[in-house]
């Protein structure tokens, strides 16, 4: 939309906080997030319930987002030494591979990132490569390279200050993690490190992998888990493990 991305996860947490109550007034509401947008709807349910001026939410919704101690073994890619151009080779190289049509695209993108004078360079270089090819177009709904070379700038700048991420607090809230079998297959049962930080957990594992869960097909798998977690029985949240209450959540991310 234009806006400048936001420079900290404080940053980003204090300006959802002060929105958020305008958005939803009175109403009974509840929070989602996908990837490191859970750890924004987990850190603001835990600002809401300690700040008692705010309505909190009614639950918490993630969607296959990981806790941060265990980032690492997720996504390692991600979090693999080097510079910019590093991380958004390593980030090509997953586009072109797992949703490319041109068998050569990544060399393509390649070629062009070693010509590339910086980021900026980069970015103008490789999302027309990106935005032609069909697959591509079919995992971002669009063939815009104007939106991929945001998607792809913002995912830079994010995964910057979120590696930076060291600890979550905890909150009573009930929360829904689904997770995806991608994710999965690196991680034991990845929804159940959540128990520690929330008052009660029920986890939801998809057959999808972490970029397309919230595009069809699969849409309606996490639609369905998400209208039966919220028409459940209120349960009574259950003490935090000593984790929690000793440290709220060391992590990385």
């Amino acid at each position: 939309r234009g806006e400048a991305p936001w420079d900290s996860w404080q940053e980003m947490v204090d300006a959802f906080a002060a929105a958020l109550p305008q958005i939803v007034g009175d109403r009974p509401y509840h929070l989602l997030g996908f990837c490191f947008g859970g750890y924004a709807a987990h850190a603001l349910a835990a600002r809401f319930e300690a700040d008692q001026q705010v309505q909190g939410p009614a639950s918490v919704m993630l969607v296959d987002a990981v806790v941060p101690s265990r980032v690492p073994e997720a996504f390692p890619s991600e979090l693999a030494e080097g510079g910019p151009l590093d991380l958004m080779q390593r980030r090509l190289r997953v586009l072109a591979t797992k949703y490319g049509s041109d068998p050569g695209l990544f060399g393509r993108l390649c070629a062009a990132l070693e010509t590339a004078r910086d980021t900026d360079d980069a970015l103008e270089r490789v999302t027309p490569i990106l935005a032609a090819d069909p697959g591509v177009q079919n995992v971002f709904r669009v063939g815009d390279a104007k939106a991929i070379r945001t998607y792809l700038s913002l995912y830079l700048h994010y995964v910057g200050f979120i590696a930076g991420l060291r600890d979550l607090p905890a909150h009573q809230v009930p929360t829904l993690t689904v997770s995806c079998a991608e994710t999965s297959a690196r991680l034991t049962v990845p929804g159940e490190d959540w128990a520690g930080y929330v008052g009660s957990l029920h986890d939801h594992a998809i057959d999808a992998p972490h970029d397309l869960v919230l595009f069809p097909p699969h849409t309606a798998e996490v639609a369905g888990a998400i209208r039966r977690f919220v028409a459940r029985p209120v349960e009574a949240a259950r003490p935090r493990s000593r984790k929690a209450q000793g440290q709220a959540g060391a992590g990385v991310h």
